[in-house]
């Protein structure tokens, strides 16, 4: 579709597995933008609704196209900008945990976020404010439960244990995956032991083909899906293992650990909020 100044829309398939993002406002230099952010929510790259042409010689016509880049980011732990990785524009406002940048406090860009319940600084990994969610073992200005690196807080009120979060989409799409491979073998019955041609003599071929190509599809996206939980359970059991080592090597050590994990079952299986549990 064509645009201005011999740009031209791009999709996300031009670059690679970006979401697409919401309008930015009327001031912005494009419409809208394809986001990559990792698995914290962290925006890493943003790229704009175009793709610029790169002319051949003679120019007249592209050899190839560009994607606009509107901003990279690389982030330390707690969200501070990398010197020297990172460049932005006014354009786009959003960075770490997927929250709106206010880089008008500090004059640096990155150094502040806003989020709803809380104004955050991302060079100290302490928040302004005292958290909304009260913990026992933990300051009210701490931030992602001290480990931005498992943990992420894109409302600022509580931390969402990021692995927790994976494995509960991974089991939703593998769940769902399973209701479809149900259905089209359902709906594929009555073609069991049917060749093509007994189905073309039927007068049925069509309905034969669909209920195939169906089914094909359902025990593609089954595959897929039940993969991605697996790899998820794999993750989850080399984790726990992780902390079992810990608690043979080192009893002591580990019960100290442990003791600020009011379940007593390992990090692993922390919930996403202790009041939300106990109503603290």
């Amino acid at each position: 579709m064509s645009r201005i100044n011999n740009t031209y829309q791009a999709s996300p398939q031009n670059f690679f597995s970006f979401s697409y993002g919401e309008s930015i406002g009327e001031r912005a230099a494009v419409d809208f933008l394809y986001v990559k952010d990792n698995h914290l929510g962290n925006v890493l790259v943003t790229v704009s609704d175009k793709k610029l042409p790169v002319p051949n010689i003679p120019a007249t016509q592209a050899s190839y196209y560009m994607p606009d880049v509107i901003s990279t980011n690389d982030y330390y732990s707690f969200g501070s900008l990398m010197p020297g990785r990172n460049q932005s524009t006014p354009s786009y406002r959003y960075g770490f945990n997927g929250q709106e940048k206010t880089d008008e406090i500090y004059g640096v860009s990155g150094s502040h976020n806003t989020a709803k319940f809380w104004e955050y600084d991302t060079r100290t990994g302490r928040r302004w404010n005292l958290d909304p969610v009260t913990k026992a073992w933990e300051s009210g200005y701490a931030v992602m439960g001290s480990n931005p690196i498992w943990n992420k807080d894109p409302n600022g009120d509580d931390f969402e244990n990021v692995h927790t979060e994976r494995k509960e989409k991974a089991k939703g799409k593998r769940d769902e995956a399973v209701a479809g491979l149900d259905a089209a073998k359902e709906g594929f019955k009555q073609f069991e032991g049917m060749t093509k041609k007994e189905a073309k003599a039927s007068g049925k071929i069509n309905e034969y083909k669909n209920a195939k190509s169906e089914l094909s599809d359902a025990q593609r996206n089954f595959t897929r899906a039940e993969a991605t939980y697996q790899q998820e359970v794999k993750f989850e059991k080399i984790v726990q293992q992780v902390f079992d080592n810990f608690k043979a090597v080192n009893p002591e050590k580990f019960a100290e650990f442990n003791k600020f994990n009011p379940y007593g079952t390992g990090v692993i299986d922390i919930p996403v909020s202790a009041q939300n549990e106990y109503n603290w």
